[in-house]
């Protein structure tokens, strides 16, 4: 019994050892590797100088009305800054242009930016019994004007209408007859420029860096004009029947046209060439701006109160050929609080503009006319994140107050 018993000891412990063995040889099982996270792409320091990498805003600033006549200057132009951090530093013109020339007697200003220039003309200068506008050319870097020229129509007596300047400084203008000029900085000559089209007054004008471009009312045509030119290109933009209604600088090289059938053309200033065609199921009021890296466009509404109070987002699909028509949803993105008696004008002339080294969308709008509680004019500007995924209507990063402000008509990154 003893040997059974040892023996059957034994076999036990053989039986419990091997199974010990046997799981000690097993190999443990590793974790799977983490999945690869999609890098974030990293915007590179731009080698900026001067007021270059600011947010800059243009007031074009207000004319005197008086019996069917403009006569004088109700409220000045202004260039607001606002520095890399978000903080606001002051006015371009007021503070490192104070007492330029024509400084008090010009207003309604026209922007362009091209080359090493930030162009202001003025379609409105009242220095002079006759009618006449003046062009001021800043340096990008310093913001200090450069150039500061009165403009006469040479043989008549009227404004301008539309202009656009290129990266050399030479200007274009429309003046308010159908007349076209080019106007050389540096000695302050005006030439006759042939345009092509429609015999039609001008209905916009924009460029990028040495390309530019007149649109005319009831026409389908862009009217290129590139650096030294004296006579404009013919290039077609809508379909067969189509007219413009309304043309749109959306930021860098693009604009939105829109027809009088509700569909719009994005539109590459630097090709020359249409990029893509859409409908929206929101109606658009004043303002829109683009983000060509993600394709999104942001747009102010039109028609009921609310609506005109609010910004919209859609996407643009890329890969789409330029010749399909999108139909692009639009979502409610933000939205400016309510209305009050004492502050009726709120929410009018929305304009947005888009920074697109910090990724945020700024808009603007009037806040109080002279019937508010203030005696002068105020508008308003906030900040907002291009990219939101979470719930809408997006809150704002900021607000600012511009005292004075009539009108802001653009809003853009002051970089090359």
């Amino acid at each position: 019994m003893k040997i059974y018993s040892t023996l059957s000891l034994l076999l036990v412990v053989a039986t419990l050892s091997a199974g010990c063995s046997s799981k000690r040889n097993e190999p443990t099982p590793t974790p799977p590797p983490p999945a690869p996270q999609p890098e974030q792409p990293k915007k590179p320091k731009k080698p900026y100088e001067g007021y270059e990498g600011y947010t800059l805003l243009h007031d074009t600033g207000l004319p005197v009305y008086h019996y069917n006549e403009f006569t004088g200057v109700a409220s000045a132009p202004h260039l607001f800054l606002i520095d890399p951090s978000g903080r606001r530093t002051g006015d371009a013109l007021a503070d490192l242009n104070p007492d330029y020339e024509g400084h008090e007697d010009v207003c309604e200003t026209q922007l362009s930016v091209a080359g090493n220039y930030i162009a202001l003309l003025a379609k409105y200068d009242f220095t002079q019994h006759r009618h006449a506008s003046r062009l001021l050319l800043l340096n990008r870097k310093t913001l200090k004007i450069q150039h500061n020229i009165r403009i006469e129509e040479p043989n008549d007596d009227n404004w301008v209408r539309q202009s656009f300047t290129l990266s050399d400084g030479s200007t274009y203008l429309a003046f308010s007859k159908k007349s076209f000029y080019r106007l050389t900085p540096e000695d302050g000559k005006l030439s006759r420029v042939s345009v092509g089209g429609n015999w039609e007054y001008p209905l916009a004008a924009a460029s990028w860096q040495d390309k530019g471009y007149f649109f005319r009312k009831y026409d389908r045509v862009a009217l290129q004009f590139s650096l030294g030119s004296m006579s404009s290109t013919t290039i077609e933009v809508l379909p067969a029947g189509a007219k413009f209604s309304q043309i749109y600088q959306v930021g860098g090289e693009y604009l939105v046209l829109r027809d009088d059938a509700n569909r719009y053309t994005l539109f590459s200033m630097k090709e020359g060439k249409v990029s893509a065609r859409f409908t929206l199921t929101e109606g658009t009021g004043r303002a829109m701006a683009y983000d060509a890296t993600s394709r999104v466009l942001f747009f102010s509404g039109s028609g009921s109160d609310a609506r005109e109070r609010s910004v919209y987002r859609t996407h643009l699909t890329a890969g789409t050929p330029a010749e399909t028509i999108q139909r692009l949803e639009a979502k409610l993105y933000y939205r400016i609080a309510g209305r009050t008696e004492s502050d009726s004008k709120l929410g009018l002339q929305m304009t947005l503009g888009i920074n697109a080294d910090t990724d945020q969308l700024y808009v603007s709008w009037l806040d109080q006319g002279r019937g508010g509680p203030l005696l002068h004019h105020l508008s308003k500007v906030v900040r907002l994140p291009i990219q939101h995924t979470g719930s809408l209507p997006v809150k704002s990063l900021e607000l600012y107050d511009f005292h004075h402000a009539t009108d802001i008509r653009d809003i853009f990154l002051n970089a090359r």
